[in-house]
């Protein structure tokens, strides 16, 4: 399998958060419109404030760092699920799953509730060897216990050999 279970955890906390800036500088890929919110799933509770992943294009084998920062306008209740789906080029899906968010945040130190207001994360994971370099799309979809939206958003995410 491309994913392993640690890095689908990886995936969902760091596109849950985020857009993936440059290795130099942080940007906010929403604003330039590598990542958009979908279309079809109505605002959500989470808003971003700050983010940066580096390396950034990931590259198999080495560790990426995310850091970000956002705040809840509500409580992210247990049960609160989110769905990560990468596919690639031509539409091709290669991972389609739903994680427990209130486990994954539980490997960051966060338990659920969270509280509404400001909220940090920083993770690092070893992007796996075995992932090859092209450009996927990322859709990330998260909800919370109720079916109300969190965030979703979807757009590029490059992983390059070099």
């Amino acid at each position: 399998m491309l994913f392993t279970s640690t890095f689908a955890v990886f995936v969902s906390l760091a596109t849950l958060i985020i857009g993936l800036p440059t290795p130099l500088l942080p940007r906010d890929l929403m604003r330039e419109g590598q990542l958009s919110y979908c279309s079809d799933v109505l605002a959500g509770i989470l808003s971003i404030t700050n983010v940066s992943v580096t390396p950034y294009p990931l590259r198999p084998g080495q560790n990426a760092t995310l850091s970000a920062s956002g705040a809840l306008s509500e409580a992210i209740n247990q049960g609160a699920k989110v769905r990560v789906t990468v596919a690639l080029p031509g539409n091709f899906t290669v991972y389609d799953q739903q994680v427990d968010l209130c486990q994954a945040a539980s490997l960051l130190g966060h338990s659920c509730p969270i509280n509404p207001g400001p909220l940090n994360v920083t993770v690092t994971e070893t992007i796996p060897s075995q992932l090859p370099a092209v450009n996927y799309t990322v859709r990330v979809n998260a909800t919370n216990s109720d079916g109300k939206p969190i965030i979703c958003f979807e757009g590029p995410v490059q992983v390059s050999s070099s």
